[in-house]
């Protein structure tokens, strides 16, 4: 437990709490707008629109996360499948309210391991194992400004220190892109001592 509270007041100084603005930056999630119901908005291989298409959205389709644009600033890169493609933006429509997007998963391979978040605490899952629930969090901001985030999760008895980093990130398993990677560390519980690194996504999908 004192481990615990030392590390929570050196992310404190490290990364002390602010407010962050900047609500354009990626990712960020999109809600497919301006295409008739019967139609659908083209994923396609390259930003163009003579590249192959690789997918759809549907015309009612929400929560799309894009990850970054092209140097026009008129296609968005999103995750399709097991990749990734381009959407044209004018048919996608910021959602309000977005500035440093929280994660709403963060996972890493060899070993697998998940890491969930909700609005108090979260979930960390090794594969094969139960996952451990950590039902406190807080966050802390960074001197850096809006390209990070800290968070603490703690159970009364463990802890995690999350830094999520606004960064391109793949998960090395497959060709999807992800506009978050982090380093998580364990400190104490089962997974005592241990530094996992790897991507978060703010969609659910």
């Amino acid at each position: 437990m004192r481990s615990f509270a030392l590390c929570a007041i050196v992310l404190a100084g490290i990364f002390p709490l602010g407010a962050i603005a900047q609500d354009q930056m990626l990712p960020a999630l999109h809600d497919v707008d301006g295409v008739a119901a019967d139609d659908g908005l083209n994923i396609r291989q390259e930003p163009s629109s003579r590249s192959q298409i690789l997918g759809r959205l549907d015309s009612d389709q929400t929560n799309v996360e894009v990850i970054e644009l092209d140097p026009t600033g008129r296609w968005g890169r999103v995750n399709t499948g097991e990749s990734t493609g381009w959407v044209w933006m004018r048919y996608l429509l910021r959602q309000d309210g977005q500035s440093f997007t929280e994660p709403n998963r963060c996972f890493g391979t060899e070993p697998f391991w998940s890491l969930t978040f909700d609005e108090r605490g979260g979930t960390f899952t090794m594969l094969g194992e139960t996952g451990q629930r950590l039902p406190q969090m807080t966050r802390v901001g960074s001197t850096r400004g809006p390209d990070r985030m800290g968070y603490v999760f703690n159970d009364g008895g463990s802890a995690m220190i999350a830094v999520v980093a606004r960064e391109a990130c793949n998960d090395t398993m497959s060709d999807r892109a992800y506009g978050f990677a982090v380093d998580l560390v364990s400190i104490g519980g089962r997974n005592n001592r241990r530094l996992h690194s790897g991507c978060c996504s703010i969609s659910s999908r």
